[in-house]
This record gives C-alpha cells, structure tokens and sequence, in this order.
C-alpha cells in the first residue's frame, strides 16, 4: 500500500499557560489570529495581550521558486502591544519572517531577570499526511510528541473532495500553478514592501544625517563668522601697529635731525667756549704782565722814594748848616723864576719832575 501524500506544516507550540495549552497547526495558505478576544483563532487570557495581537501565516514556495527555504513564515504585529520574533520587536503594522524553530513572544517582559513575557510560541515545521492533515510521529520532537495528542484528527472534507472529483487533472494542476503564482506575487509584494521599508529607513537615516551635516554646517559657519570676526581685529590691530611704527619712525628721525642739531650747537659752545678760554688766558698773560709792571713800577717807586727820602735828609742837613747844597740837589732847589724857567728845557723838566716827586714822598 502506498504512502499517503505529505505536506510541510508549521505547528505553534505554547510556552506558556496563557493559551488554552495546545499547540495550533498552521497549513499552506492559512493565518492564524492571536489575541484575547474570543473571535481570535488562538485566544491568549493574558493583560500584556492585546484584543487583536498578531497574526501568524504560512505560504509553501513552488519548486522552481524554492532556494533555501520551502515555505515563508509570515507574523504580522496588529495590535499595540509589543510583539518579538527570536528577540526582535516589531513596530506597528510590521511584517517580520520567521523561521522554524524561533520564538514568537506576545507582550513586554513581566520580569528582566527570568524575561518571562505575556505569551510565548515556538515555532516548529512539521509534515503532515496530506489525507488526514496531520503531521507524522517520527518527524516531531519530545515537546511536539507531547502536544501532537491534544491535535484532534480531521476527516476528509467532503466539499473539498467534491471539488476534487469534479476538477480534471489540468484544471487542478492550472489551479495549483494559478495558487502557486498568487504566492509568489504576495511573497515578491512582501520583499517590495520590506524594501520599501528599508528604503524608508535609509531616507530616514539620510534625513537624520542632512540635519546634523545642516547643523554641523550651521556651527561652521559660525565659527567662520567667529573667525572672520577675529581676523578683522587682528587685521585692525596690525594696522595699528603699522601707524605705530610709522609714528616711532618718524619720532626717530626727529629725534636724529635734533641731536644733529644740538650736536651742532654743541660744536658751536665748543668753539666759543674755546675763544673765551683763548681770550680768558690772553687776559690772565695780561693782568700777569700789568702786575709784572705794576711790581716793577712799585720797586722804581720805592727806589725813587729812597733817593727822595734821601735828598731830603740832605737838604734839611745842608739848610741847617747853611752849606751849600751839592749841585743835584741845588739844581733842583733852585727857583722857578731864575734864569730861563718860563721854558724848561728837556733836562730841566725831567729834573723838575724829579723834584716834584721828592716833594710827594715828602
């Protein structure tokens, strides 16, 4: 007997005892609806839940579109409450992949040490007996072995057999490829959306960085201004220092031409100075020679005076005797109106000057 048809199957198994503590089995093509509300398909009693939470959905890849994977794990965040897959939370609206064996954990920690969340999944790929829709014993692990007994076993659709038999080999296999390419769009959508995403971010990211370059622009051009500031004060002061120097030059040239005139005043006083020095010796070698003269003058007069002192001691000597006095002495004593005296000779008058300044010493 031949083995019934088998297909892959994503089987949600709880981690928590938020849930109604079965494990759920998603199929191609279905979503499941988690959420604290009744009309949820997997209903979760737990605060950090929202009504609506997330959905989670499988979609089997065709042959040809197959590289790594054989289906795509769809989770989609709904509500508001946080929504994580393996770790990674997902904004609002946001659609994250998954794959088998990662965890799906609904709500904030309610602890940091144990991180123990609202609700909690693990996510498993199993196959399944295409007939009765259950996944085989052999292809599960301990926890899913545990769970898979709680599953309750479908029976054959009578509606989907009807429509079985009534399609032909061609139609179900145009209907498959028809199915097929409907994924495949939905599944090239989901990239077109996630790059789209990734695009926004990116301009994001390029926005956020335009404003620190515009604000780093901004700081720049005030430092420019700052320094454009500074080199108009520094241009100032050097122009200041210029005009100083300018200034200080032309102190020193006056300065230069005054010293050379002082220097010229000087050599002139020199020079005067000089000419009275000259003149000043000139007169002290004749104030020496006047009292040269002067002390010669002095020893003639005192000679005179002797000569005098003693032709008068003469005379008085010879006046008292009634001698004749000697012939110098007489011619001097001799009156004026005798002989010729109206007009002296030249010896008459030295000798009557003679006498004249013997009657003086007298």
């Amino acid at each position: 007997m031949d083995d019934p048809p088998t297909a892959e199957a994503l089987l949600l198994v709880p981690l928590s005892t938020e849930g109604e503590g079965k494990a759920w089995l998603i199929r191609d093509g279905e979503t499941r609806s988690i959420g604290k509300k009744a009309e949820c398909d997997i209903v979760v009693n737990a605060d950090a839940v929202s009504g609506h939470h997330c959905t989670v959905g499988l979609n089997l890849l065709s042959p040809y579109a197959r590289q790594e994977q054989k289906f795509v794990i769809t989770v989609r965040n709904i509500g508001r409450s946080a929504t994580f897959v393996d770790g990674h939370r997902l904004e609002a609206a946001e659609v994250r992949y998954a794959r088998p064996g990662e965890m799906l954990n609904l709500g904030r920690p309610t602890s940091q040490s144990d991180q123990q969340y609202g609700a909690s999944f693990r996510l498993y790929s199993v196959v399944i007996e295409d007939a009765v829709k259950r996944p085989r014993e052999d292809s599960l692990g301990g926890v899913e072995k545990e769970v898979l007994a709680e599953i309750p076993r479908s029976a054959y659709s009578s509606a989907s057999s009807a429509v079985d038999k009534a399609l032909s080999p061609k139609q179900f296999a145009a209907m498959r490829k028809e199915e097929d390419r409907a994924k495949e769009q939905t599944i090239k959508l989901e990239a077109t959306e996630r790059s789209l995403r990734r695009a926004r971010r990116q301009l994001q990211d390029y926005r956020r960085r335009m404003e620190k370059l515009e604000r780093s622009n901004l700081k720049l051009k005030d430092s420019n201004d700052e320094l454009s500031v500074r080199v108009r004060l520094l241009e100032a002061m050097a122009q200041t220092k210029e005009d100083a120097l300018v200034a200080i030059e032309e102190a020193a040239e006056l300065w230069s031409e005054d010293r050379t005139r002082l220097e010229a005043e000087a050599a002139r006083c020199g020079d005067s100075v000089r000419e009275a020095a000259s003149e000043l010796e000139a007169a002290t070698r004749a104030k020496e020679d006047a009292e040269r003269q002067m002390r010669a003058m002095r020893q003639m007069l005192a000679k005179y005076s002797a000569v005098a002192r003693e032709a008068n001691q003469v005379y008085g000597d010879c006046q008292n005797k009634n001698e004749d006095l000697p012939p110098q002495v007489s011619e001097c004593r001799r009156p004026k109106d005798e002989g010729d005296a109206s007009v002296p000779r030249d010896d008459e008058a030295n000798k009557r000057a003679r006498c004249s300044v013997v009657e003086v010493v007298d």
